[in-house]
């Protein structure tokens, strides 16, 4: 599956940044892979840890994923 390698290796990317805290940019950026594994029945937390841990912490950032994940569910309707 061509996404889910895209997956793996924006996973990483992420990982190679040493455990550092991503910040709302990078998670802007990765934002809508997150939404897709979610969609693909895949566990998004396994592939981007640190992307879950900033939506846990970032209210901002997790009400725009939110949003990002309903409007994608739509569209698949």
């Amino acid at each position: 599956n061509p996404e889910l390698l895209r997956l793996k290796a924006l996973a990483e990317m992420v990982a190679k940044t040493g455990g550092a805290e991503c910040g709302c940019d990078d998670v802007y950026e990765l934002i809508d892979q997150y939404a897709e594994s979610v969609l693909q029945g895949q566990d998004p937390a396994l592939l981007m840890p640190q992307v879950k841990h900033h939506l846990d912490v970032c209210r901002g950032c997790c009400e725009e994923y939110e949003m990002l994940l309903q409007i994608m569910q739509m569209e698949q309707a």
